[in-house]
């Protein structure tokens, strides 16, 4: 009496045990077939990796990191931005020596006056876009730009020591200097007074040097604007500061504030 189909202790037909390509089929192995390979190869006259190519040309690119513009030029980043900035390039140089984040502040000089000259929303779209513009591109590549206020400017310049940050920094006083601005058709001169000092010389958090860098730029504003003041490790006890050096486009020298 033939026994049933799947019963216990029947044998598999000749054909099964061959397989469907026609060769002994190997207990237990995990190798491809050559008929399932040539169906993977030979599907619609291409190789496997022309289809594979084809495929991920077709899948949508992956999201650019984004990072925030400020909102009311969508030029120069957020003040937000900054702090992520810091933490991020802080965690990154967890444990390298003397890492240093250059923080270079920069006011435009007699803006009230620029103001009055051309009203403040002609200013607002035409002076500050292009001179935001301009401080981006100097940027570009070497640190990142934020809009902090006004007409106020932030750069922060990671693995970037003071001497660095402050030679940057005249670079940037310099080029805005010499750039030939224009509002209403009309050209304009104008200089920018700049504060620099550097994470974690001068303070652990990022608003901690902020305000150190803004104390050297109101100071390069009181000494005759258009200049880069610069602050020391060095602090006199019962003193906000020891000594800035003063730059500007002919010369460098150290002035006592005290």
């Amino acid at each position: 009496m033939p026994r049933a189909c799947g019963t216990a202790g029947s044998r598999p037909s000749k054909q099964a045990r061959r397989g469907p390509s026609g060769r002994a089929a190997t207990p237990g192995s995990t190798k491809p077939s050559i008929v399932t390979t040539r169906a993977f190869t030979d599907a619609d006259k291409a190789p496997a990796w022309d289809r594979i190519r084809e495929l991920e040309a077709r899948r949508p690119a992956p999201a650019p990191f984004e990072r925030e513009l400020e909102q009311k030029f969508g030029i120069l980043y957020s003040l937000a931005q900054a702090h992520r900035d810091l933490d991020l390039w802080t965690s990154e140089a967890a444990g390298i020596k003397d890492y240093c984040v250059g923080v270079i502040f920069l006011d435009v000089d007699d803006f009230k006056q620029l103001n009055t000259n051309f009203t403040e929303s002609i200013v607002d779209r035409t002076l500050l876009p292009e001179l935001q513009q301009l401080v981006r591109g100097l940027c570009l590549h070497r640190g990142a730009a934020y809009r902090y206020g006004g007409e106020e400017l932030l750069v922060l310049l990671p693995n970037c020591p003071l001497d660095e940050a402050s030679a940057f920094a005249e670079k940037v006083r310099g080029q805005i200097a010499r750039h030939q601005f224009q509002v209403e058709e009309q050209p304009v001169q104008v200089t920018v007074s700049v504060g620099v000092a550097a994470w974690p010389v001068h303070g652990s958090t990022l608003p901690a040097v902020i305000e150190r860098a803004n104390r050297e730029e109101r100071s390069a504003k009181e000494q005759g604007k258009d200049r880069v003041f610069i602050a020391t490790a060095q602090q006199r006890v019962g003193a906000d500061r020891a000594y800035v050096r003063q730059m500007d486009a002919s010369s460098a020298r150290q002035v006592d504030l005290e």
